[in-house]
């Protein structure tokens, strides 16, 4: 609703056009647009926008279209973790009914186990950015770029800080919104303009419009965190909006077996819906837009999002009918016989999960019960399994057909899916395969 309220109203134009006019160097406006500003959009929106809207502004900035699709696919991964407001951690979280504790550490090893690939990933990023300039005969590492991938993984660093004190809610906004923020000041500061190029950089934005364009964003991130038990006294104050809703009517003992807990938990005010949803509309206001326009702004959007949520929806319903039908618990039993391996495939369970269903939460949805089941009652495990999966689940994003097809349509590139999958697909595994070595480790040490 944010993101399509922003381009009803132009303010993503004026978003553009300060990020494309940050560089001339294309290594530069790679790691800025599709690494930066493509992480911070998936913290706050996800499902594909972090892939189109970084794409888009890249070919208009000359960038080749398959070159601008498969960045931006690259890129679109370790942020996805905590991507949507922290979706895919949050709702496994909710749905294993962990404390305090248990959901804090789970969003920190998530953030733990993606660290080594949030490092390698820019390098990456350049490599594929460097082609576009003179086809790739200078240096990729040269010219001043070295800074600007620093400045970026500096920023992402912050991200195990973040999960520990915050929860799964803020790590890829925050960290990224950072990241992003140090790398236009390394741009700034350590790369050379080339002066042929300046023509085509977007018009000056005033300190007012970009304002304007930017409170959306701002207004989330102050109503997240002034909700989120960061502020204690408002968030106990709204913790009565919480409540429990036992979905068997009645009916447990016939309808589930396995003795499980039928009941799901609403959060009305404490989940990151509501402070997205009033951000939105107090933004709106703000920027001076009609009701009339939000109203109908809104619709538009419930009306495309209903087939991915109905998509989504259906997976929750398979997940439950998985875990109390005993499902989950066969295929936990098969897994468990690769016995201390099984932290190496965990990850692979997670990039098999999205590729198949295009979303980290519905990967996570239909394999964190199996992560789990293995665990046992050992908690740290099931911390660092979920963490695992998900993880693993980032990956998948990259040859996640739904991602690719979006990244294909957005540069104009349909019909050349399977050429970008061929390309993404060892990116995938190689990531799940660092992931699962961590994990191993991790397991190792907490026995």
């Amino acid at each position: 609703f944010a993101y399509d309220l922003s381009v009803k109203t132009g303010k993503i134009e004026t978003i553009k056009s300060m990020l494309g006019s940050i560089s001339t160097d294309k290594r530069a406006q790679a790691l800025i647009l599709a690494w930066g500003f493509g992480g911070f959009i998936e913290g706050i929106a996800g499902y594909g926008t972090a892939v189109a809207i970084p794409a888009a502004i890249m070919v208009s900035l000359g960038f080749t279209p398959l070159s601008a699709a498969l960045i931006c696919l690259i890129a679109n991964s370790t942020p996805t973790a905590f991507g949507t407001v922290g979706l895919p951690v949050t709702t496994m979280i909710s749905n294993f009914h962990f404390n305090v504790v248990e959901a804090r550490e789970t969003a920190f090893y998530t953030s733990l186990l993606l660290l080594v690939l949030t490092c390698i990933i820019p390098f990456i990023l350049v490599i594929m950015a460097n082609k576009e300039i003179d086809g790739g005969k200078n240096a990729a590492f040269g010219r001043g770029i070295l800074p600007v991938v620093i400045a970026s993984i500096i920023g992402y660093l912050t991200q195990p800080f973040i999960a520990k004190a915050m929860g799964a809610e803020l790590p890829t906004i925050l960290s990224s919104l950072f990241a992003m923020i140090l790398m236009i000041v390394a741009t700034k500061i350590f790369i050379k303009e080339d002066e042929s190029a300046k023509s085509n950089k977007g018009q000056a934005i005033t300190g007012k419009d970009a304002f304007m364009a930017w409170i959306p964003y701002i207004l989330m991130i102050i109503l997240i965190i002034g909700t989120s038990p960061v502020v204690e006294a408002v968030h106990k104050a709204l913790e009565p909006t919480t409540t429990q809703f036992n979905f068997a009517l009645g009916h447990e003992a016939a309808w589930f077996k396995d003795k499980g807990n039928p009941s799901v938990i609403f959060k009305w005010i404490l989940a990151p819906a509501a402070p997205l949803f009033v951000a939105t509309v107090i933004a709106g206001f703000i920027q001076g837009v009609k009701p009339k326009v939000m109203a109908e702004t809104l619709k538009e959007t419930i009306l495309s999002k209903l087939p991915s949520v109905v998509v989504i929806m259906g997976i929750v319903a398979l997940s439950v009918v998985m875990k109390h039908s005993g499902m989950i618990e066969s295929i936990a039993k098969g897994f468990a016989a690769t016995g201390k391996f099984f932290p190496v495939i965990s990850p692979f369970l997670g990039t098999i999960g999205t590729f198949v269903t295009g979303s980290d939460l519905a990967s996570n949805l239909l394999f964190g019960g199996v992560q789990v089941n293995i665990a046992g009652s050992h908690d740290a495990l099931k911390a660092l399994y979920i963490a695992a999966g998900t993880g693993g689940a980032t990956g998948g994003k990259m040859i996640s057909p739904q991602n690719i097809a979006i990244a294909a349509s957005t540069v104009g590139l349909m019909g050349k899916e399977g050429d970008m999958l061929k390309f993404t697909v060892k990116y995938s595994i190689a990531y799940a395969a660092i992931l699962g070595i961590l994990t191993f480790i991790g397991a190792g040490m907490l026995g």
